[in-house]
């Protein structure tokens, strides 16, 4: 075999390997598409309005989630809700109200995604959809002059208002099929001007408190 026939061989072979690692390494370097996943979600959650608490109460959500880098999540959802201030410690008013919330948020989360826990941070904007009532008592005079149970006052409320919710919690399962996700948040409605005192039932802005869990699919 002649020395020009073994240098052309072992050029060829250099350049086979050039272009199959060439090839990985861009293969390597292609983003992964990115994954629309399911979010749903349970929570406890209290309310009040400015003044007012309205109560405690149990709250489902539903949603979407993708990664927009390995730090960011977009996520929107909707959930539903029902509070209520009753019992023997309640006083003269009671309250019962279902919220259905829409919340498109950002999720930072801090650390590398080799981390099993990655502590995360959430903003975004919502819209608070709140039908309820209150409920006052009243006591009236009764026989031999005694304080006796009176009729019930109620009061309906039905309110649409924007706001603002932020959150944090930590993120676990990464790299697994579900990503569990406790958290706690907080979240506002804007105090609209036109809020007439004696005539407008809730006096904005509605504050409500929420820890849960929420599971990404």
């Amino acid at each position: 075999m002649s020395r020009d026939h073994v240098l052309s061989t072992r050029i060829s072979a250099l350049s086979l390997v050039g272009v199959s690692l060439t090839a990985a390494i861009a293969h390597a370097q292609t983003p992964e598409p990115r994954r629309l996943s399911l979010t749903t979600g349970a929570a406890i959650i209290a309310q009040t309005d400015d003044e007012t608490n309205l109560g405690r109460g149990v709250l489902l959500a539903v949603g979407a989630s993708t990664m927009v880098s390995d730090g960011v999540r977009i996520e929107g959802e909707v959930s539903i809700g029902r509070h209520t201030r009753g019992g023997p410690n309640a006083g003269y008013l009671q309250a019962t109200g279902t919220p259905v919330v829409g919340t498109a948020r950002a999720a930072w989360v801090i650390g590398p995604s080799s981390w099993g826990a990655r502590p995360f941070l959430s903003l975004g904007p919502m819209l608070t959809r709140s039908r309820g009532e209150f409920r006052t008592s009243t006591l009236i005079v009764g026989p031999h002059g005694h304080p006796i149970d009176g009729p019930v006052a109620t009061q309906p409320w039905r309110v649409t208002a924007p706001g603002w919710e932020l959150g944090t919690g930590t993120e676990m399962g990464h790299g697994s099929k579900r990503i569990w996700r406790p958290e706690l948040r907080v979240s506002g409605t804007r105090a609209p001007r036109s809020y007439q005192p004696g005539v407008d039932v809730l006096e904005q802005p509605i504050l409500t408190l929420r820890a849960g869990l929420t599971v990404i699919w």
